[in-house]
């Protein structure tokens, strides 16, 4: 355990150094480097690394962590970070073992991060063995003896000099400088702030010693999951699966022709309902809709239905009516995004639809009997559609979606959100937001001046070298091009 107490320790002061108390930049691609190569050694260091494959799982980890150096999006920057905690703690869980169910995966994460906590005992235990354990004992000795060392030396020396200062104004004025260094550093400010770091810093030290103890014990809630059989507690009966099935289908046939009918091909009337009215709306509706089709396609063989010929037929037709009903949604949010522009919403519902008309891939090779990792098939394509809807910079697309419709209808006022555009999006947006200062409506224009003059004194602010964003220094360069040029 000495490697893990001392790792963690590290970590903990890497965290302090690149993360306390600043906001995320290119400082979190360097501390998940670290932390992910630990990782790596400690499950090498136990014969834990068995499954070399899944070190890809460090492909999206670090890329989604280099985004804090280049994106600005506040949701994404919450979001991205719990999702690495869960690809990390997948990560671990496929380095162990080659094959996994979704219940094991859920169970095992859920351990890693929050069921270590039952073993902090054992993690104060072990922090002691190697800080303060006696002088005779092979683990703790050194470490114990120069803490030791420390404590008492430094008390006698500022006694002396304490003494000697008091004793020759001379040796005094070589340590006045010093002492008034000190006193400049060590105000109630600092020193408040600084007893919070070191807080937070022992804190996150004794909670990554119970996770690493709890991932690499013998006996602890971590590995006794894999000794537990899960047994679903509902189960189905074949008949009840294929009534549900039927109806649905059935349903689903009347409504998918609907939408051929009235929506795609506009063959027939929509009972004195405008077209524009009656396609922007039910996208939520439909992707919920689309989102238990799948569970019904993918869970009943865990709850005990029997696989038929009735069954797959019915599943396949399910499949085919989820399609359908995803392009609806998708077709009626293009709609909708064409009268009124682009929200953050707005763009992960079209990116959600995309994804679940991509997990149709795997999950109709599942229905007809084709050797497929459904689940892994599932995190492979839903990691690829994160990792993209990070890369596209959403900020930025919305910007230059919605700027393009305010002026192709006529650059009117009430053509864009500005308040949206300005205020609920990131910084990313600003070249785009650029266009605006050409724009033949006056009231546009100042609004976006005053935004641009607010924004250019928060980024005058100095900054530390671990919070650079390649974003952030762009859009200063290009706001000190405006402002030279024009006066804003």
């Amino acid at each position: 355990m000495k490697v893990v107490v001392m790792g963690s320790l590290v970590l903990s002061i890497l965290h302090s150094i690149l993360l306390y108390g600043q906001r995320p930049g290119i400082s979190v691609f360097f501390f998940c480097i670290v932390c992910l190569f630990f990782i790596f050694y400690l499950l090498d260091k136990k014969g834990k690394l068995k499954n070399k494959n899944a070190l890809w799982l460090c492909v999206p980890i670090l890329f989604l962590s280099i985004t804090y150096g280049i994106c600005n999006n506040e949701i994404l920057r919450v979001l991205n970070a719990f999702v690495m905690l869960g690809l990390t703690g997948y990560m671990i869980l496929r380095l162990e073992q080659k094959d996994v169910t979704f219940v094991k995966t859920v169970s095992k994460i859920f351990s890693i991060f929050i069921g270590g906590i039952e073993y902090l005992g054992n993690a104060l235990g072990a922090i002691k063995n190697v800080f303060i354990a006696e002088p005779n004992t092979k683990v703790g000795g050194k470490g114990k003896k120069i803490f030791k060392a420390i404590c008492i030396t430094i008390p006698i020396v500022l006694f002396v000099l304490a003494l000697l200062i008091s004793a020759d104004s001379i040796f005094a004025g070589m340590f006045s400088n010093i002492i008034l260094q000190l006193q400049n550093i060590f105000t109630e400010e600092v020193l408040f702030s600084l007893f919070f770091r070191i807080v937070v810093l022992l804190l996150l030290f004794l909670y990554l010693v119970t996770i690493f103890y709890n991932v690499l014990g013998e006996k602890t809630s971590y590995t006794e999951i894999d000794k537990k059989e899960y047994i679903p507690k509902w189960k189905l009966d074949s008949f009840t699966y294929h009534l549900i099935v039927t109806i649905l289908n059935g349903i689903y046939l009347v409504f998918c022709g609907i939408q051929i009918v009235f929506l795609f091909t506009r063959m027939g009337s929509t009972g004195g309902i405008s077209y524009a009215d009656y396609a922007r709306q039910g996208y939520f509706q439909l992707v919920i809709v689309s989102l238990i089709n799948l569970m019904l396609i993918v869970l009943p063989k865990s709850m005990g239905v029997k696989e038929k010929k009735y069954t797959t037929v019915m599943k396949l037709l399910l499949v085919v009516f989820t399609v359908i009903i995803l392009l609806s949604s998708f077709y009626r949010m293009y709609l909708y995004e064409q009268e009124y522009g682009l929200t953050f919403l707005r763009v992960a519902v079209f990116f959600a639809i995309a994804t679940e008309l991509l997990l149709m891939i795997p999950t109709t090779l599942y229905i007809m009997h084709k050797k497929v990792a459904l689940f892994p098939s599932y995190v492979a394509i839903i990691l690829v559609m994160y990792a993209l809807f990070n890369g596209i910079n959403v900020d930025r697309m919305i910007a230059k979606t919605n700027i393009d419709l305010f002026f192709e209808k006529g650059e009117q006022t009430e053509d864009i959100d500005l308040s949206y555009l300005l205020y609920h999006t990131s910084i990313d947006s600003v070249k785009e937001t650029e266009r605006l200062l050409t724009s033949r409506n006056t009231e546009v224009r100042e609004k976006v001046k005053d935004y641009f003059v607010q924004v250019e004194k928060e980024l005058q602010e100095e900054n530390s070298i671990w919070e650079w964003n390649y974003n952030q220094k762009a859009v200063q360069k290009s706001l000190e091009t405006i402002g030279r040029n024009e006066e804003i």
